[in-house]
This record gives structure tokens, sequence and C-alpha cells, in this order.
């Protein structure tokens, strides 16, 4: 069985190191005719070696985007469990009114109570 596993490895992990994933790239805007003039006299292995390069700019691009894209779901999270503790706090300021004005009337004092929010 080992045998066997290690036959088949060996083409898969051959295909492996020549397979390349196409990644879709859109020309930058400051890539001109002259670029391209510049680029066709480049060997095949230059030409491969800047494509390979603009690749993987492309690649750590969309990686930050993503991680931005956490960050930024991450603080929306933070912000709305502070909008919630805030409403929370606001309701215990409306209740600690009532039992200060309630109390107040039960005693014979006069309790003038602040318009809340």
């Amino acid at each position: 069985m080992l045998k066997e596993f290690q036959k088949a490895q060996c083409p898969a992990a051959e295909r492996e190191t020549a397979y390349t994933p196409f990644v879709p790239q859109a020309a930058p805007s400051s890539y001109t005719a002259n670029e391209a003039d510049a680029n066709s006299g480049k060997t095949p292995e230059q030409r491969a070696l800047l494509v390979e390069s603009r690749r993987q700019e492309v690649l750590f691009l969309y990686n930050e985007i993503a991680f931005n894209e956490a960050i930024i779901e991450e603080r929306e999270h933070g912000i709305q469990a502070i909008q919630q503790q805030i409403g929370e706090v606001n309701e215990i300021f409306k209740d600690l009114d009532v039992l200060v004005h309630e109390q107040g009337t039960m005693n014979g004092l006069v309790v003038i109570s602040h318009p809340m929010v």
C-alpha cells in the first residue's frame, strides 16, 4: 500500500509544482504602451518573475482587504454592544427616577425630576 501511495504521490507533487493558479488582474492605470514595449524586450524568465510578482502583490492586497473588512466587522459589533449598554443604562436611570419620585411622594416631599433622555 505504501509503495502504491508513493507512486501516486510523485506525479501529484509534480503536477502541483507545475500548477500556477490564474489570478485575473486589471492592468494598473499607470501601465502604458511604453511599459508594454519595455516588457517585450525581457526574457521569458524575467516576464514570468514580473507576472509572479504582480500576482503576489494582488494576493497581498486581497488579503489586506479581507483583514480590514474583518476589523471593520469587529468594530461594528463593539459599537452595537456599546449602544445596547447605553440603552440599558438609560433604562436604569429612568427606573431610578421613578423610584426617587415615588419615595419623595411617600415622604411628603416635593421632588423635582429632571427630564431624561
